[in-house]
């Protein structure tokens, strides 16, 4: 019996190519995140590596076959309106469970790269046409809630992320909320980089002074 693929997961999304890419586009795109996500690239066994690492290959393992693909495309992506979330309910559910991954983990054992990753994909254009139509989603909330996942970002990984979801919030108060965040994030990453200075500056000196006293 032939495999087939998992509905609502968009495996173009996950291996970040273009849904008309080459196979060859396919297949570069597969060893940069496999290797990126792989268990053994990652210490203390991630769980969220695993977890994109599981889906890496899952998406790798149905567009790097040709009849898997089709059936693939003609099943989820040859709509006019391809969409690989039921529901904004199951959308928004994505958000909660980020939101749990980041409040319950030590934010020094925190996926980084992953973290960002899932969040990229969970903000791809398709899901982003829902902030368009009058379905009940809390702008404000939802703001608020990509915000809270994207702190433990470095100030590079969220610039990106606040670039892609800046233009939906047009009201200046939500405006207002991103650029302090963003400038939050801006002073961190400076007193991140001081501070280590600053580190190396205070063990020289302190070798010094032992030096200085021994002798």
């Amino acid at each position: 019996m032939m495999d087939r693929a998992p509905a609502h997961k968009d495996y173009y999304s996950i291996l970040q190519v273009h849904p008309k890419a080459s196979m060859l586009q396919i297949k570069k795109a597969y060893r940069i995140l496999a290797f990126k996500f792989h268990p053994d690239s990652n210490s203390g066994g991630d769980a969220l590596s695993t977890a994109i690492f599981r889906d890496v290959n899952e998406a790798y393992k149905i567009l790097s076959n040709t009849v898997l693909r089709r059936a693939y495309d003609t099943e989820n992506y040859y709509t006019s309106a391809p969409t690989f979330y039921h529901n904004v309910d199951e959308w928004i559910g994505r958000i909660e469970a980020l939101k749990n991954y980041v409040k319950t983990t030590d934010p020094f054992r925190i996926n980084r790269d992953g973290l960002c990753f899932c969040v990229e994909v969970l903000l791809e254009p398709n899901y982003l046409l829902w902030f368009g139509n009058d379905v009940g989603i809390g702008f404000t909330k939802i703001l608020d809630d990509i915000l809270f996942i994207i702190q433990p970002l470095t100030y590079e990984q969220a610039k990106k992320i606040i670039h892609t979801i800046s233009p939906l919030y047009e009201q200046a108060t939500a405006q207002q909320t991103i650029q302090s965040f963003i400038n939050k994030k801006r002073r961190q990453e400076r007193w991140h980089n001081s501070s280590a200075y600053i580190a190396i500056g205070t063990a020289i000196l302190l070798c010094l002074l032992i030096f200085l006293f021994a002798h």
